[in-house]
């Protein structure tokens, strides 16, 4: 089969994501044994205009989108945060090849309301959506009753190399890397108390809007080196909490770098993580004094953090990897689920 991608992964950013979820999809179909042709809407709207600006180019990347879709003729069209191209451009394509299955995959937030419209805005015309959250939340992003789906984020075994259960000595206690934060934001309350608390553990923590953000193979390299991840995910949006349903297996893709990497990871228990994960699998806390005690807990006794990163591991590595995660976007774009996946494919 053809499979055209569509977004997610930037030029502009020169590899510094080579994990991105749109690479990891992109080797799952080909592995499953399908052509898998990449087309960038951010970068073809750059680079069609003179100043290199997205907005100004967007016109002339819908055409360009049209014109590869009519050459390469795919059987399935996957639009991964492709915000550039058009309603209309999708319309005419369905309205030109009706037989064309066209999806979305989205892995931000659902308590962003930003997010939540440029996912509404395909939503209602495409064949499917996939999000990494579940449950009740997915009713604010379904139009037109059209289905949407729960997708865990994807581990790759060519991506994630690391093994770091393997090591008792590594020089990173407990590693953390987000895109920015904000004020109120608990997550920086919690790594000061953390580094205060626990003055012996070597804590890496790495903010990209403040300056000093870690990506590319640096990233991949500190996390070979780390003990345990911290998946501290965010809890609002610009000062607005989330709403306990929109936090529902959600987490940023940082959880599969983690634990595919083998780290220890660890996750806030509101987030239900414990539907993928058992408690031999990940650890669960409850507040910054469960998370406090259980890294130091598990710190102290190295061969019990090496059992549960491996097990987790293993886990991510079988039941949430690249090849289920492509194989399940094409059996539910063409509605024929015939495969087991180990997570809820009851679509929305």
């Amino acid at each position: 089969m053809r499979v055209l991608c569509v977004g997610g992964i930037q030029y502009k950013n020169a590899a510094s994501r080579f994990y991105d979820v749109t690479q990891k999809i992109m080797n799952g179909f080909i592995r499953e044994g399908h052509t898998v042709l990449y087309f960038s809407d951010r970068d073809v709207s750059r680079a069609n205009n003179l100043f290199r600006s997205r907005k100004m180019g967007v016109l002339r990347c819908n055409k360009e989108f049209v014109k590869v879709v009519e050459s390469f003729m795919p059987e399935l069209i996957v639009f991964k945060h492709a915000d550039v191209i058009s309603p209309e451009a999708i319309n005419f394509i369905k309205e030109s090849y009706p037989l064309m299955k066209m999806v979305q995959l989205n892995v931000d937030a659902l308590f962003n309301p930003d997010n939540v419209n440029r996912i509404r805005s395909k939503s209602g015309i495409l064949d499917a959506t996939f999000v990494t959250t579940a449950g009740n939340a997915l009713e604010k992003i379904k139009v037109n009753d059209k289905p949407i789906y729960f997708i865990p984020n994807p581990v790759d075994a060519s991506i994630e190399t690391g093994r770091s259960f393997e090591e008792v000595d590594l020089s990173v206690d407990a590693f953390f890397a987000m895109g920015g934060t904000f004020d109120g934001d608990f997550r920086n309350d919690y790594l000061k108390q953390l580094a205060a608390d626990l003055p012996q553990c070597s804590i890496r923590l790495f903010v990209s809007s403040l300056g000093y953000g870690i990506r590319g193979a640096a990233y991949y390299s500190t996390l070979a080196d780390s003990k345990c991840g911290l998946n501290l995910s965010r809890k609002a949006e610009s000062g607005r909490e989330a709403l306990p349903e929109d936090l529902y297996l959600y987490s940023s893709d940082r959880i599969a770098q983690y634990v595919g990497n083998g780290l220890l990871t660890f996750t806030d228990k509101d987030f239900s993580l414990n539907k993928l994960f058992t408690e031999d699998e990940m650890v669960f806390y409850s507040g910054y004094e469960d998370l406090r005690e259980k890294l130091k807990y598990y710190l102290d006794n190295p061969k019990e953090r090496q059992r549960i990163a491996k097990n987790g591991w293993k886990k991510a590595h079988r039941a949430y990897n690249e090849r289920q995660c492509a194989k399940f976007i094409l059996e539910a774009a063409f509605g024929d689920l015939n495969s087991t996946f180990e997570w809820d494919t009851s679509p929305v």
